[in-house]
């Protein structure tokens, strides 16, 4: 404390700077080092739920080789970081439980691979989403879960268009639509259509992008899914020239908007921009 080391900080001791922390750490031997990770999981897990630092206790857990304490921490702190935004540490959770995923069952692993994937899409790391929602697929498909196959299938199409892998995504969309028509008529058949639509009017396609987008939309409407309306009627949009076509999507916009689906009012604002971008 007097060398200026450590800090006293609301009753508790503290490193000053984090270097000095990280050469304490790292000079530690290798079996004592352990022992304090227990040791620092085991505090944790004594406080009242609701006041551990979720992170920390991930941390430590994957440290200490705690793989049940891992599963447990590391998704619930990845589902608070996405929260607060914080997409790249949430992706960064999702990657850590995955690491002791074995200590999980293959439904409880397919649920974390599809929200891994999500977290690293956001941060613009499409190839970690692919493979995260490849890994998702084969564990839906490996204990019989078609519906979480088909939508899994959807978001793994629209994923693989994004860099350019045009002729998978089209593979993959197809096949989503394949598994999904053999279910009873949901909101992840209508996003499947929708996403269709999408991929046929970006490809120029544009009455194939009309009939999925039309099936789309009546379907989400027919089931009261106001967002894959939102996206229906900005694809549609799109297909139409002039004042009306951005009607339709200032529409969409606007029901995006008053519904939170931000998303979906994301899609519009890029349809708008690209619209602005080939004027005239």
């Amino acid at each position: 404390l007097d060398a200026g080391m450590l800090t006293r900080t609301n009753g508790a001791v503290a490193f000053r700077h984090e270097l000095a922390r990280l050469a304490v750490e790292e000079s530690i031997a290798p079996d004592r080092e352990l022992a304090l990770h227990r040791a620092a999981l085991q505090a944790l897990q004594s406080s009242p739920a609701a006041t551990i630092d979720l992170a920390r206790a991930a941390h430590h857990a994957e440290a200490a080789g705690d793989a049940a304490a891992v599963v447990r921490f590391a998704p619930a702190a990845a589902e608070r970081a996405a929260a607060l935004g914080a997409h790249r540490e949430a992706a960064a959770q999702y990657e850590r439980a995955l690491r002791f995923r074995e200590a999980l069952e293959p439904a409880e692993r397919a649920e974390l691979f599809d929200r891994c994937a999500v977290e690293c899409y956001l941060v613009d790391r499409n190839a970690e989403a692919i493979e995260a929602l490849e890994h998702a697929l084969a564990y839906h498909r490996l204990v019989g879960d078609r519906l979480r196959e088909g939508a899994t299938l959807t978001r793994l199409s629209d994923y693989l268009w994004c860099p350019g892998r045009t002729a998978d995504a089209d593979r993959a969309s197809r096949e989503a639509i394949e598994v999904l028509e053999t279910l009873p008529p949901g909101g992840d058949l209508a996003l499947a259509y929708a996403i269709a639509a999408q991929h046929f009017a970006a490809a120029a396609l544009f009455d194939d992008a009309q009939t999925w987008g039309e099936r789309a939309l009546e379907l989400a409407t027919e089931l009261g899914d106001l967002e894959v309306c939102a996206f229906a009627h900005q694809t549609l949009g799109s297909l139409v020239p002039g004042a009306d076509g951005e009607r339709q999507m200032l529409h969409s916009l606007e029901l995006a908007r008053r519904h939170g689906l931000r998303e979906q009012v994301g899609r519009v604002y890029a349809h708008l921009a690209g619209i602005a971008t080939d004027a005239p």
